[in-house]
């Protein structure tokens, strides 16, 4: 019993261990997207420190640059392992060497600031905010406010009146920029915004394909937030579609579609109706497929009546083959024991991939109430 108790308090030890996690700053060094770490360097120290970040991530954080301060998790339980888990609040000190990594012949890029922003509402347009860039060793500064070349004049009504409880944020100019319509269902492209040295914002619309490619970035120009994946057939863009990968598109839900209510039909004892099945990709899309790709199973879990195809005989499940597209039949029978059917639908691939959702239908009664 003792050895079990050990046993119990050296493992109740290691999970305490392994939780707990200690925090603190520092200064990113560099970083290597491919394998997701980075170099950074800690408070105190002029030594590299090799610091994990989510490989899940589908943007690249704004803050996620050279030179910046950043906010790292020490795992213990897991030796050495240190992770990058958000924005910093100070650059650290070193006790010894540079505080800044050498930025002389640095790339063109953007220092601060200059990110894409989705509009509220969203829609096909942008907003660009202020912000710092570098080109050629020159830092120039995005000042949207002075891009539409209106003045503001001072002294002019109405008069801003301070504690007026609208807001006023300082430093947070921005500039509208529109992305153009997005290409139809199968394909997609990548769009991006760039800037040059003499403070023109450029749109660099790229070529739509199933395969897209982003555009390349002119010569002394930097990329104002990042790529835009403008997917097929959306009408506006999204925070999650800036900085987004194309991926080809893969069967992914079923739409099913019917009328919500089946009302009474006093000349026919055994009315039917259709139920419509549309098998879409994860952008929205109808699958892409020849007729037969998919095998369609139908079964009443619960309620009366049958289903059946086209023509087929009344019972309480089917089974027929289809391609994006495809139906079935409900028949209800009216009777004095009717309830109304829910259904279970399962849509399979002869990989062996299946898809189930379920379907409810409510019946009238002949005075036009709800039978459940």
């Amino acid at each position: 019993m003792r050895l079990y108790g050990e046993k119990f308090a050296k493992r109740y030890i290691d999970q305490r261990v392994n939780r707990r996690k200690e925090t603190g700053d520092a200064i990113l060094w560099s970083i290597d997207w491919e394998n997701k770490v980075a170099i950074v360097r800690v408070q105190g120290s002029d030594k590299d420190v090799v610091a994990h970040f989510p490989r899940n991530w589908k943007q690249k954080p704004y803050w996620l640059k050279p030179r910046n301060a950043v906010r790292i998790i020490y795992r213990e339980g897991r030796r050495g392992y240190v992770e990058i888990s958000g924005e910093g609040r100070a650059i650290p000190q070193p006790v010894d060497g540079p505080l800044m990594p050498d930025i002389s012949g640095a790339e063109d890029r953007v220092l601060s600031g200059c990110d894409l922003v989705p509009t509220s509402p969203e829609s096909l347009n942008l907003t660009v905010t202020s912000g710092y860039y570098r080109i050629d060793g020159t830092v120039y500064h995005l000042d949207p406010m002075l891009m539409g070349g209106a003045e503001i004049v001072m002294d002019v009504e109405p008069v801003m009146v301070m504690d007026s409880g609208l807001p006023m944020d300082m430093d947070a100019s921005q500039y509208t920029v529109t992305v153009d319509a997005a290409p139809g269902c199968g394909q997609a492209r990548y769009d991006a915004f760039v800037i040059g040295a003499d403070g023109t914002i450029d749109y660099l619309k790229g070529a739509a394909s199933s395969s897209p490619a982003k555009p390349n970035i002119p010569a002394g120009h930097v990329l104002l937030g990042d790529y835009i994946l403008v997917k097929p057939s959306v009408t506006a863009i999204y925070g999650q579609d800036i900085g987004a990968e194309w991926a080809s598109p893969v069967t992914s839900q079923v739409i099913v579609s019917s009328n919500a209510t089946f009302p009474w039909n006093g000349s026919n004892s055994t009315p039917d109706i259709q139920v419509n099945l549309t098998v879409k990709d994860q952008y929205g899309c109808n699958v892409s497929v020849p007729a037969g790709s998919f095998s369609v199973t139908v079964e009443i879990l619960f309620g009366s009546g049958g289903v059946g195809t086209d023509g087929a005989t009344w019972a309480g499940s089917c089974a027929f083959t289809m391609g994006a597209t495809g139906h079935f039949h409900y028949q209800r029978n009216q009777a004095a024991t009717e309830h109304s059917p829910f259904f279970k639908i399962t849509v399979a691939q002869a990989s062996g991939f299946a898809l189930e959702t379920t379907h409810f239908v409510y019946l009238l009664d002949a005075g036009g109430q709800t039978i459940f």
